[in-house]
Formats: structure tokens, C-alpha cells, sequence
């Protein structure tokens, strides 16, 4: 991850990698996340579970938010922050999976003017996502 000074990273307290994927399991189950199936074959892009994700799903719409992302359409970032900035609509979101080689980790530097200003860390794309539609609360069957 970047060594700029100025970059201050806002961690979370995240839960177990296969309850986050059942409450995402759950959520399109739900219809508050739909996904387009992918096209294509596998990439070389993220860790396991961004790739797992991305060979399934060529974008995830957050259907009450109005927010999309296209997981295998974005650009690698020449910036402080780096990483491999995913494609988003609206196009002022600004998640990146991480340019740290740990392949999964998700930053959400998406500016905000009621934010604190500090980059969002994730462990993986999963948590990153069902964290922004139900927060710490997964949801339940």
C-alpha cells in the first residue's frame, strides 16, 4: 500500500469470510444486489476472492443505491493511493483493490463531504460490499 504520509487508513472489526459470503448470497437472494453474469474467462487480476467473484459476476448493481461495479473494467492508478481503481457508475466512486501484491484487500477512497477524510480498508471486495448495503449487521435468513 502506499507509504504517503498523508494517507490515513480507517480499518473495521470484519467478520469470517464465509459469513460475509452467505449475506451476500443472502442480499441477491433479496433482490438488493444483482449481478450480471460474466463473460470470458478468468483473470489474473486481485486475490482469490475478488477473482472467484469476477469470474461469476461481470458487474454487481447495489439496486437501492443506484451504484454499479464493473469488476473486470478499470485502470491501474498513478497516484498516491495506487491500486487498480475498479469502474464504477456513478464514476465519483473511487474503490481500488489495493497495489500492496496482497491481491484482495479493497480500498473505498470514494471522497465524501461528510466523511472523515480517511480511506476505507477492506479485507476483500466481499466484505467491502455487503458491508456498504447492511453495515456490521448481516442479514438473516
Amino acid at each position: 500500500m502506499s507509504d504517503h504520509p498523508d494517507i490515513v487508513f480507517l480499518d473495521f472489526a470484519e467478520r469470517p469470510l464465509i459469513d460475509v459470503e452467505r449475506a451476500f448470497e443472502l442480499l441477491v437472494a433479496r433482490g438488493a444486489i444483482v449481478t450480471e453474469r460474466a463473460v470470458g474467462g478468468p483473470s489474473e487480476l486481485g486475490g482469490p476472492v475478488f477473482r472467484r467473484l469476477r469470474s461469476s459476476c461481470h458487474s454487481v448493481e447495489f439496486v437501492e443505491l443506484g451504484l454499479r461495479f464493473f469488476l473486470s473494467e478499470g485502470e491501474a492508478m498513478d497516484d498516491a493511493l495506487g491500486g487498480w481503481r475498479i469502474r464504477c457508475e456513478p464514476e465519483e466512486l473511487d474503490v481500488r483493490i489495493a497495489g500492496d501484491g496482497s491481491g484482495d484487500v479493497i480500498l473505498d477512497a470514494t471522497w465524501s463531504p461528510r466523511g472523515s477524510g480517511e480511506i476505507a480498508r477492506h479485507s476483500s471486495i466481499l466484505h467491502f460490499m455487503v458491508r456498504a448495503l447492511v453495515g456490521d449487521r448481516l442479514p438473516e435468513r
